[in-house]
């Protein structure tokens, strides 16, 4: 059953699955698992496609073949796309590192919030003492970034723009940017972008020029502090919430 110009997200409890093209749409061999390994799919079931810009359509299951781990799976194109216009203005968090799993945890929470992008800040001052994330620790970021903003059902996925340094930040985010601080006043939408520093409240000099904005009356790890200063940024932009 198709719903005409229908958002297929409220006739179907699943996830998006993000294909490269609604048109001739195939799932990826991690995302074809997922769908047969971990959801049991079968043939005749409905699943929600999306291109990732926005584009969403359902489709039907067709074919599926498993073997050693990797997972195929043949659609058919079922019902019309539905197109979610892009909301503005981007929202951002530009996050110090927190330490080990917490930032995987984090990550995935910001996908669930409807975040639009997220920076992580490499500095000496984060709690990993400035050290580098490696490859595979960006890659398995993005991962997490994937999978948190399919079960979201988002149409458009958390973008995860990497790892930049504190004068490259105000490079790109300066007037639009915001810094949490225990000493600031309310938060406030007039800036779009949100930095958040670590426990100790010690942060890189370049941002002593940014207006500071305060989020609770406690003091948050990082991770805390990103998804709180993600879900005010969303609300915000949605108008659930007003400024003052």
């Amino acid at each position: 059953m198709s719903h005409c110009c229908d958002d297929p997200r409220l006739y179907n409890g699943g996830p998006v699955f993000y294909v490269g093209d609604l048109l001739s749409p195939k799932l990826s061999g991690e995302d074809a698992h997922h769908l047969i390994s971990a959801r049991r799919a079968k043939p005749e079931e409905e699943i929600i496609i999306g291109d990732g810009r926005g584009s969403l359509r359902l489709a039907k299951i067709v074919r599926i073949s498993s073997k050693r781990g990797e997972g195929d799976v043949d659609l058919s194109l079922h019902g019309p796309i539905y197109f979610e216009e892009e909301k503005t203005p981007v929202t951002t968090v530009a996050s110090y590192i927190p330490k080990g799993d917490r930032l995987s945890y984090m990550v995935e929470k910001l996908a669930e919030t409807g975040l639009d992008q997220l920076y992580l800040i490499s500095s000496s001052l984060d709690r990993r003492s400035g050290k580098e994330l490696g490859a595979s620790s960006i890659s398995r970021l993005y991962r997490v970034a994937h999978q948190a903003s399919m079960q979201a059902k988002r149409a458009r996925p958390l973008r995860f723009g990497g790892v930049i340094d504190p004068q490259r930040c105000i490079e790109v985010f300066g007037p639009t940017a915001a810094l949490c601080d225990f000493n600031g006043t309310k938060p406030s939408f007039a800036y779009s972008t949100w930095i958040v520093g670590p426990e100790s409240g010690v942060v890189d000099s370049e941002f002593s020029v940014l207006p500071k904005i305060r989020l609770t009356t406690q003091v948050l790890r990082v991770e805390t502090a990103s998804v709180v200063s993600a879900a005010l940024l969303v609300a915000f932009r949605e108008q659930l919430i007003k400024e003052g």
